[in-house]
C-alpha cells in the first residue's frame, strides 16, 4: 500500500518503515517518565511565580496536577511521594492565600 504526504503529494512508499524503529524508541523513553514529575515542576513553577496575577493561575495548575496524580496512581505511591505531595499542598494553600 502506497501512502502519500499530505504536504507533497508524492508516494512515501517504505519510509515509514524507516521511522518506526526511532518512534519506537520515543514511546519508550515517553513511558519511562514518571508522572509525578509534571506536578513537580508545576508544583515548582507555582513557587518561581513572581508575577502575582499569574500565581492564582499557577497555584491551581499545580493542584490539579496533584489530584491526578494522587486519583490516578494513588496505588503506586511511596511513602515518600506522599510526603511530598502533602506539602506541596500545604505550601500552595499558603502561596495561594
Amino acid at each position: 500500500m502506497t501512502k502519500f504526504s499530505p504536504h507533497f503529494g508524492r508516494p512515501i512508499k517504505g519510509k515509514i518503515s524507516l521511522l518506526l524503529p526511532h518512534l519506537t524508541l520515543l514511546t519508550a523513553l515517553i513511558a519511562k517518565i514518571r508522572p509525578e514529575q509534571s506536578w513537580r515542576e508545576l508544583y515548582e513553577a507555582s513557587l518561581l511565580e513572581l508575577d502575582r496575577s499569574k500565581l492564582p493561575e499557577r497555584v491551581r495548575t499545580a493542584r490539579e496536577a496533584i489530584h491526578r496524580r494522587l486519583v490516578q496512581e494513588k496505588e503506586t505511591l511511596s511513602w515518600e511521594e506522599h510526603k511530598e505531595i502533602n506539602d506541596a499542598l500545604r505550601a500552595l494553600v499558603r502561596r495561594g492565600a
